[in-house]
């Protein structure tokens, strides 16, 4: 069963009777909350051949200028019984139809997940995440107000003091909030109304609402188990193409936050496949998707060589080893490396041989977090080769990388590949990796080995 979105856009001049049905519908929205779905739910079951198995109507939110109808389609008969309905409904209006996926972003979903994970004081949050959540609080209760539900006289609200129940709620969510749990109940009440964050809301946020949909899609993927990261990053790439590449980098600074280490690493290696994967001829990229389970499979499709080894080594990196997310292409990331071998620094001997430079990147630029024991020994010296060069050539490597994490793995390839490291503490290699410190005895420009 999938939801359907039907969106009706009311032109400006509104014909007579499509101003008669939105003037009985502010009628109905201000009396019953699911008014609207239940005026048509009824309409549908007297056309439908058996009532109780009648097709139905989740919810009908509406505003000055659009209408939108929220259904459940289990299959095509319904789908086309709907389509009519509303064709019948509103004749010569354009209507958008819309399938959602279970990786959409749904507001209501998003924001009572992450309520789930506070309702018990010992759980606290951040001032930056509070901010964020306040930011989803107020772009839900946005949606409330731009469409007109609930009303303020249903039966069931009469019993309600709402002078001493809106007392009660600014008291509660300033509570809330000074201990820092999550500062939001499941209803929120202003002047004499009571609004219900519930469920059944089908309010999606989407790209274009770039701004809103930042913070719902941080806070989903913050909720989104690790095993389903790569398909929900793979649905939004898929809908969105080359744009979600640019908001993805953005967003992972934005509400870095949110995230913890091991979300971070498996969008990463997610964005470093997509990245390189653009470089490569567009008939491969297709056969790429196709087979990404199994890359071998390309080779039956009689891809050329040159294009298979692009192919294994942009993609088929050992599972043991972690990807490091940098702006340079293969070609650009052999270039860097060839200075271990091309340069001598004034000596006799370059920092490690041609052969070792290739072994030491079959994996491409990448590292495990269980070195296999190979290490390799870089020819330094504390008086013409100091360890140094090293870290300042890596730092500059350091910033063409897509975040600032990516620092701690280029450490992590330091002191895992390298016999000269693999003894000094991570932290020490992380902070010594400085471009501000460009060694007096270095005599060759890492500059000409980076793209500008």
């Amino acid at each position: 069963m999938s939801t359907y979105q039907f969106k009706i856009k009311i032109p400006e001049g509104r014909p007579e009777y499509l101003e008669k049905i939105i003037q009985e519908w502010k009628t109905i929205v201000r009396e019953e909350r699911n008014g609207i779905s239940s005026v048509l739910q009824e309409q549908i079951a007297d056309l439908w051949k058996l009532e109780e198995a009648a097709p139905k109507i989740y919810l009908v939110p509406f505003n000055w200028d659009s209408i939108f109808i929220y259904a459940p389609i289990q299959n095509q008969e319904i789908l086309k019984f709907i389509r009519t309905f509303i064709a019948n409904k509103f004749p010569d209006i354009a209507v958008q139809e819309k399938r959602f996926n279970e990786f959409d972003l749904k507001a209501y979903a998003i924001f009572d997940k992450e309520a789930e994970f506070n309702k018990e004081t010992e759980f606290t949050y951040s001032e930056e995440v509070l901010v964020a959540i306040k930011k989803m609080g107020d772009c839900i209760e946005k949606y409330f107000f731009d469409f007109n539900i609930p009303g303020d006289n249903r039966e069931d609200m009469h019993e309600f003091n709402w002078d001493e129940s809106y007392t009660s709620w600014k008291g509660h969510i300033e509570y809330r909030t000074e201990k820092k749990i999550f500062p939001y109940h499941h209803y929120f009440i202003t002047v004499n109304r009571m609004y219900s964050f519930v469920e059944s809301e089908f309010y999606y946020v989407e790209f274009e609402d770039l701004d809103n949909f930042s913070v719902f899609f941080a806070f989903r993927l913050r909720n989104t188990p690790l095993t389903k990261i790569n398909s929900f990053l793979d649905y939004h790439f898929k809908q969105n193409s080359k744009d979600f590449l640019t908001f993805l980098d953005s967003n992972l600074v934005e509400y870095v936050f949110l995230y913890n280490e091991k979300v971070i690493k498996i969008v990463e290696k997610w964005f470093l496949k997509k990245e390189k994967l653009k470089s490569i001829p567009v008939e491969i990229q297709n056969q790429f998707v196709e087979a990404n389970s199994n890359l071998r499979e390309l080779v039956d499709k009689q891809i050329t060589t040159n294009k298979w080894e692009d192919l294994v080594e942009a993609f088929e990196i050992n599972e043991r080893y972690y990807p490091i997310g940098i702006t340079l292409n293969q070609q650009q990331t052999r270039k860097f490396f060839s200075f271990l071998y091309k340069e001598t620094n004034r000596t006799k001997i370059p920092f490690l041989s041609e052969k070792d430079t290739k072994k030491l990147l079959r994996y491409g630029l990448s590292f495990s977090e269980n070195p296999n024991g190979t290490y390799y020994f870089l020819s330094l010296d504390k008086k013409n080769k100091p360890i140094q060069i090293i870290y300042y050539c890596f730092s500059e490597l350091n910033g063409k990388t897509f975040s600032k994490y990516e620092k701690e793995s280029i450490a992590k390839f330091l002191k895992f590949n390298f016999e000269n490291f693999k003894d000094i503490p991570l932290h020490k290699i992380k902070n010594s990796m400085r471009s501000d410190r460009r060694p007096k005895k270095m005599y060759f420009e890492i500059s000409r080995y980076l793209p500008f």
